[in-house]
């Protein structure tokens, strides 16, 4: 029931709508903004520097995976690619 009085105060404040959590709602093209406000911050990082651009690596400890986000000069960065285990049931 919080969760549903969560989502309708977030539309009327106009603010968006909490997404699902974990890797499932992560998507490539979103931003770092919107992967750190699912997933919050990563536990380590790399980057590998590139010819106008690098690539980041995020890893996320607790959810067992990583993404990568390409990073263009001058543009914002945005997930090219999501890893993860997904657990056995």
């Amino acid at each position: 029931m919080s969760g549903l009085v969560a989502c309708i105060l977030a539309l009327a404040l106009g603010q968006e709508a909490p997404k699902a959590a974990g890797f499932d709602g992560i998507r490539k093209g979103m931003t770092a903004a919107e992967v750190r406000r699912i997933l919050g911050d990563p536990s380590t990082t790399s980057r590998q520097i590139l010819f106008r651009r690098h690539v980041e690596q995020w890893r996320f400890a607790a959810n067992d995976g990583w993404i990568e986000l390409n990073c263009v000069r001058g543009e914002e960065p945005y997930v090219s690619n999501v890893y993860h285990r997904k657990k056995r049931q």
